[in-house]
């Protein structure tokens, strides 16, 4: 026998009783079923805009308490719900894109000088082993990152070029100067190591013939 729409309806729709004042409330089936009527969600609403600072510091206070049990659940969590979570992640940063870049820049430019001091701080920590890494990295990827720097080098090759120059004009060794002429002997015209008192040399002075 055929189930009618007006049947499925009925079926869906219950009643169930309020949290709060034990009012009957009625469910249509769709979405979530709400815990309280709207009389007690209105008083609810008013008490938490009434009370914000002392909710906000109960709250504190009992994170703190059970830190390490609200981490362990929230690790239990995350591996029984590991595909799930990373799906509902990847479709809000595929809606939000746009966003999310905008708010990272925007961080970054107010914050420029602090994450400058936290990636240099972890760099002196970890120097080593972040040296290991990158080596580890290129022993296993050697031959994608050529193929990499290849192709990078042949769509940039212009640029890269004109980038070279620059900097050898800006960077270029002060030209030697070139070295003085030695002096003469004015006797006998042979080279001196060093300008003499009389232009002679020690031969020429003493009559030695050259």
């Amino acid at each position: 026998m055929s189930v009618t729409a007006e049947s499925q309806v009925a079926v869906s729709v219950r009643r169930y009783a309020c949290d709060g004042c034990q009012t009957k409330i009625t469910y249509h089936g769709r979405g979530r079923p709400r815990r309280w009527c709207e009389a007690c969600a209105e008083k609810q609403r008013a008490y938490r805009e009434a009370n914000r600072a002392e909710i906000a510091e109960k709250q504190r206070a009992y994170y703190e308490a059970n830190r390490a049990e609200i981490a362990e659940k929230k690790r239990a969590y995350r591996e029984v719900n590991r595909a799930e979570i990373a799906e509902k992640q990847r479709a809000y940063y595929e809606v939000n894109r746009a966003e999310i870049a905008e708010k990272q820049r925007a961080y970054r430019e107010a914050n420029r000088a602090e994450i400058a001091e936290k990636q240099r701080a972890y760099y002196e920590a970890n120097r080593a082993e972040i040296a290991e890494k990158k080596r580890a990295y290129r022993e296993v990827n050697r031959a994608e990152i050529a193929e990499k720097q290849r192709a990078y080098y042949e769509v940039n090759r212009a640029e890269i070029a004109e980038k070279q120059r620059a900097y050898r004009e800006v960077n270029k060794a002060p030209s030697t100067p070139r070295r003085e002429r030695r002096p003469i002997c004015t006797g006998c015209g042979e080279k001196l190591s060093r300008q003499t008192e009389d232009g002679l040399c020690g031969f020429c002075r003493k009559g030695i013939p050259a």
